[in-house]
């Protein structure tokens, strides 16, 4: 009869042994996803200046930032997208000169989007101004 419960203790104990690993496998089977899920993780920002009016306008300087650093081009308006960024990037778009001085009644439209893991995009930031005043506008990626 002891050899029999110390069989069924012996057993037991396996058992407890190797649930126990099992477990620890899964654990870090899970760990590895989420890590995996975190460096996969991308954001792209979408820049967006629309101007209003009927005039004709001249040459403007747009610099926004960029996955590389900060890109400027010659344009009065734009529609680009760039990435991919991490979270914590600054998305920024500052524009100047985009119109003649005279040119009051003329108003531009700034946009910053942002598209998360491949979804669509979100707007985040946005304003509106006249040509006499320059564009500035920004928005930290938090989400």
């Amino acid at each position: 009869m002891k050899k029999f419960v110390k069989l069924l203790l012996l057993v037991c104990v396996s058992f407890a042994f190797i649930a126990c690993q099992k477990e620890e496998a899964v654990k870090k089977g899970n760990d590895d996803k989420e890590d995996k899920e975190v460096t996969d993780t991308r954001y792209y920002v979408k820049y967006v200046i629309s101007p209003k009016s009927i005039y004709i306008f001249k040459n403007g300087s747009i610099t926004v930032s960029t996955d590389k650093g900060g890109a400027t081009f010659s344009q009065v308006s734009m529609d680009e997208t760039f990435g991919p960024v991490s979270k914590g990037f600054v998305c920024g778009i500052y524009a100047k000169h985009l119109s003649d001085e005279s040119l009051a009644q003329t108003t531009y439209n700034a946009y910053i989007y942002v598209s998360y893991n491949n979804e669509p995009f979100a707007l985040k930031a946005s304003t509106s101004v006249d040509s006499k005043t320059d564009i500035n506008l920004s928005y930290a990626i938090d989400f």
